[in-house]
C-alpha cells in the first residue's frame, strides 16, 4: 500500500512539479536562437550573457548571443537574416536602431520581443569571445599562432579569417531599449 502511494506522489506531484521548474529555468529567447536554423558554418561557436529580470521586475533582461563564423560578414550576415525571417521575426525599421562603425546592424521584432543583429568582420584578437570548437588552447599563449597584427592610429583595426555575429533580444516594452 506505502508503495502505491510513493508512486503516485511521483507520477502525480513531483514528476510534473519537475518538469514545470525545467520549464521555467530555460529562457525562451536562448532555446529560440538555438533552434535559428543557420548553416554550421555560420555557427561554430556561441556565448550568451544576459542580466537583469526575466519578467522585467525592477529591469527588463536583456539577452546577448555572439557566434562565430568561418565566414565573412558578407556571407554570414544574409544566413542569419534568413534563419531570423523563417523564425517569425520581422525587420524592424526604426530611426532608434543603431549604426556602428563596421558591420551590418538591423533591427528585428518578433511578439513580445525586439532583437538587435550586429554582424561584423572578426578582429584578430578574440580572447573575450567563445573559442573554436576543439580549440583548448587560447590564441594568445599558442605557440604556433601567427602574430595578432597591431592596429594603427588612423586604421580600424585589422580582421582576421571569419566573422562575428551578435545577437541582442529585450522585451518590447522595456524603456531603456532604443525606440
Amino acid at each position: 500500500m506505502i508503495g502505491l502511494v510513493v508512486a503516485a506522489f511521483v507520477l502525480l506531484i513531483a514528476l510534473p512539479a519537475a518538469f514545470l521548474i525545467h520549464d521555467t529555468s530555460a529562457d525562451p529567447v536562448f532555446v529560440g536562437l538555438d533552434n535559428l536554423h543557420v548553416p554550421v558554418w555560420a555557427a561554430q561557436s556561441h556565448q550568451d550573457t544576459s542580466d537583469g529580470s526575466r519578467w522585467c521586475v525592477k529591469d527588463c533582461r536583456l539577452r546577448e548571443r555572439t557566434w562565430r563564423s568561418v565566414k565573412p560578414a558578407q556571407a554570414t550576415d544574409p544566413a542569419y537574416q534568413q534563419a531570423l525571417t523563417e523564425a517569425g521575426w520581422r525587420l524592424h525599421r526604426t530611426a532608434g536602431c543603431p549604426t556602428p562603425p563596421t558591420g551590418v546592424y538591423t533591427c528585428w521584432q518578433r511578439d513580445e520581443y525586439v532583437l538587435d543583429l550586429w554582424t561584423r568582420d572578426a578582429a584578430c584578437d578574440l580572447s573575450n569571445v567563445a573559442p573554436l570548437p576543439g580549440n583548448t588552447v587560447p590564441p594568445a599563449t599558442d605557440p604556433s599562432a601567427p602574430a595578432v597584427p597591431a592596429p594603427t592610429a588612423s586604421a580600424p583595426p585589422p580582421t582576421c579569417d571569419g566573422s562575428l555575429v551578435t545577437a541582442k533580444v529585450t522585451e518590447r516594452a522595456n524603456p531603456n531599449w532604443h525606440p
